[in-house]
């Protein structure tokens, strides 16, 4: 592969920046991980020296320099507005800082190793971490706080990433293996704080060493991967195979990033190089150097006018992107030199299978082309309408049957096909989820009807208690009642006092009478108090007042029973 630094679309060095006394300190740190704000103004860099740097596009204004960490930093991330920028650390943490002169942070802690990358979602609501624990953990930016987990790989997670549409995720790890998962699945909440595990759609088994760095294509249909064996593979995810394979450098590929338009891929190896390759033609085109001591990482801006290199000398240089303002390159070769550049890119070890861009070069007429579907709902509901009819389009007949129009024909037929397949695939899935929320809610659903009779029993069993209870103290009530409004017989006269029997004396001879005294006032009448007639009126008078006492106790009693059994009859109705 030759590099064509002196064509006029070639890229060429914009700003150059140096990390702080880098020039002169003895031990460097690489530059660990790039990436532009959304709104062009600012390139966050992580650095190994456990710093995270924000560099202003405008002269005017200084670098910010944020610490934190208590570890190296592998990988940073700015959000989709703009707003925050997360970072990765060797410390466990990912960071999420305000990207101001201040740069206040807050650490989300969960990972029991070293993050080795981030990434945000399209959406902006939602981070994605790969750490040395082997998993990858989905988290909540607002409220900062896990979400998910993914186990699968066998060895440290290096790499992460987010298809566009947000639905997939992909990893890569030092198992050698790159997989692709459904980010659906793990966002069902089964239950109140219980989600459905991940699932797996694929993994590829192709690289021979650590895989290092992963990217979406911007259509969201491929994957890339970049290894330790110095090499980059593409797979195509409709059809589940190897798309591209390119021998790119003599040392480790350390990242791979896509330009916006899809038609580019930028590589970054510790051989000092980076390379610009034409994805639709599958060769490189473009070969940059200026950091002989290893680019450690690479990306295209949002708008894809710019991308960045980070190296190992502490530099970090921005790029103009002159290549993607020209016209893109035919889809498919020229009949005419088609066997030269087969056979030319197969000596350089690239496969030129199926181009990623395979519908002509109108990519707005290709996207009409396709089936279009909206995605499946994961809350149990459809869209209500079937997979659309797809009506082969004809091939040519007689002398072009051979031609291009026939391969560009078979290339829409082969692209609706497998559009439909993933429709029927992505609704069969939706519905395994629904079976699957269906019978969680029916367990759950008997669970509760099981508990509602149990306590319907004991509420039974303890009205029953209740009035049993209730009629026995009605029942005393009802005695002492009795006993107290019965009438008091009389008492009995008391006995009369029979008079002693004595023997008669004899008779005295008669005595003469004495002299007659003289004679005495005569006494006044003795009054004789009658007998009090108030202590039976006072006796009646107490028996009263019990009897009124306990009359007042048993209303009392009876109104209290009353509430009660309301109160059981209430409860009863609402467990039934």
């Amino acid at each position: 592969m030759q590099g064509k630094m002196d064509d006029d679309r070639s890229p060429i060095l914009e700003r150059t920046f140096l990390m702080p006394d880098g020039a002169s300190k003895r031990t460097k740190h690489p530059i660990a991980g790039c990436s532009f704000s959304p709104t062009m103004t600012q390139l966050a860099t992580g650095c190994q020296d456990m710093s995270v740097s924000l560099w202003h596009f405008k002269p005017s204004k200084r670098a910010f320099k944020y610490v934190g960490h208590r570890g190296a930093v592998t990988d940073v991330a700015f959000s989709p507005t703009g707003s925050l920028l997360a970072s990765a650390s060797v410390d466990k943490t990912v960071r999420l800082w305000i990207p101001t002169v201040q740069g206040e942070s807050s650490a989300i802690k969960g990972h029991s190793g070293a993050v080795r990358s981030v990434a945000f979602f399209p959406d902006g609501r939602r981070l994605l971490t790969g750490s040395d624990d082997k998993t990858l953990k989905l988290w909540s930016v607002a409220a900062q706080k896990f979400v998910a987990t993914f186990s699968g790989h066998n060895h440290w997670v290096r790499s992460v990433c987010v298809s566009p549409d947000g639905r997939m995720a992909a990893s890569g790890g030092d198992d050698n293996q790159v997989r692709v998962w459904d980010i659906n699945a793990a966002s069902v909440e089964v239950r109140p704080g219980e989600r459905r595990p991940a699932r797996l759609l694929s993994t590829y088994y192709d690289h021979t060493g650590i895989v290092t760095s992963v990217a979406f294509h911007p259509n969201g249909t491929c994957v890339a991967a970049g290894s330790d064996d110095k090499s980059i593979r593409l797979w195509d995810l409709r059809m589940n195979q190897l798309l591209q394979h390119y021998d790119a450098h003599d040392a480790r590929v350390t990242q791979v990033s896509f330009h916006p338009s899809g038609n580019w891929m930028l590589s970054s190896s510790l051989d000092g190089t980076t390379k610009v390759w034409d994805v639709n033609e599958g060769y490189g085109t473009y070969i940059l150097g200026g950091q002989e001591q290893g680019v450690t990482s690479c990306t295209f801006s949002p708008s894809g006018d710019y991308f960045a290199t980070g190296g190992a000398d502490q530099t970090v240089m921005v790029w103009k992107t002159r290549f993607s303002s020209a016209p893109a390159p035919s889809p498919l070769p020229d009949p005419a030199r088609s066997r030269e550049t087969a056979g030319t890119a197969l000596l350089k070890g690239t496969s030129l299978r199926r181009p990623l861009v395979d519908r002509g070069t109108n990519q707005q007429q290709a996207r009409e082309d396709e089936v279009q579907c909206p995605p499946p709902k994961m809350d149990g509901t459809s869209h209500g309408f079937e997979v659309p009819a797809f009506t082969a389009p004809a091939l040519p007949m007689g002398e072009g049957t051979g031609g291009p129009e026939a391969l560009q024909s078979m290339v829409l037929q082969m692209d609706a096909v497998s559009a439909a397949t993933q429709i029927l695939q992505e609704r069969s899935s939706a519905t395994e989820n629904r079976m699957e929320i269906m019978v969680e809610k029916n367990r759950a659903l008997e669970e509760h009807n099981r508990r509602l009779e149990e306590s319907l029993a004991g509420v039974q069993t303890l009205l029953a208690q209740f009035m049993d209870q209730t009629s026995k103290n009605f029942q005393t009530l009802s005695d002492r009642l009795a006993f107290a409004t019965a009438p008091v017989p009389p008492p009995p006269p008391p006995p009369m006092a029979a008079e002693p029997l004595t023997a008669a004396a004899p008779a005295a001879p008669p005595a003469a009478p004495p002299a007659a005294p003289p004679a005495a006032p005569p006494a006044p009448p003795t009054v004789v108090d009658p007998p009090a007639a108030e202590a039976p009126a006072a006796e009646g008078v107490g028996e009263e007042e019990e009897e009124e006492e306990l009359l007042r106790q048993l209303e009392a009693h009876q109104a209290k029973t009353r509430e009660i059994q309301a109160q059981l009859r209430t409860r009863s109705e609402v467990a039934m």
